[in-house]
This record gives C-alpha cells, structure tokens and sequence, in this order.
C-alpha cells in the first residue's frame, strides 16, 4: 500500500492509470492538498468549472483513484480569512471534514 502520493502515482502509472498524467492534471486544474490519510485517502481540489472546489479520494492496492462522497464540494463557508487576515488552512479544514464523514 502506497505511503506516499508519490508511490501512489507511481503505481498509478504502474497499472495503467492516468489519474496523475500531467495534462489530466493540467486540464482540471487538479493540485494535491494532502498526503496519505488513514491509509486509504488524500484530499484534491480542482479548479476547471470555477472556484477551487475540494474533494476527498480514496485509492485502491493497485492505485485506482475515486472520489468518496460529493464530488467537488466548495471550501466551507468560515474558510474565508481568520482574523488578523491570516489565511485558513484549506488542508486543516478538509483533514476535519474528512474525519467528521468516515
């Protein structure tokens, strides 16, 4: 099981994947947000139709990748800025709703 988003890709790619193929990427505007959570998980966002929208996926022992849950959900309404205009950490954010759902 991979340990890393990095050994993910790679075995990904490894079983004819293209979930992280760069123009795949590219073309939805897909950033990693996290690295490996509970083992099975890790949050993207993408930006293709809009706004940046974040969802949680799930990923296989051969390194299929599906979204668990709503697929694209927007960033939650407090995650404006904190007082003193510090960003919010999106990561922190997505880490609780993902914790809050399984």
């Amino acid at each position: 099981m991979p340990q890393s988003i990095a050994e993910l890709k790679a075995l990904n790619e490894k079983n004819g994947g293209c979930w992280f193929g760069r123009g795949e990427m590219r073309f939805f505007g897909t950033k990693i947000e996290s690295g490996i959570l509970r083992g099975h998980y890790f949050i993207s966002a993408n930006s293709h139709h809009g706004p940046r929208a974040y969802t949680v996926r799930s990923f296989n022992d051969e390194g299929d990748v599906e979204a668990v849950g709503d697929f694209l959900q927007p960033p939650p309404q407090q995650s404006g800025r904190e007082v003193g205009g510090t960003p919010r950490n999106t990561l922190e954010e997505q880490t609780r709703l993902l914790a809050t759902t399984l």
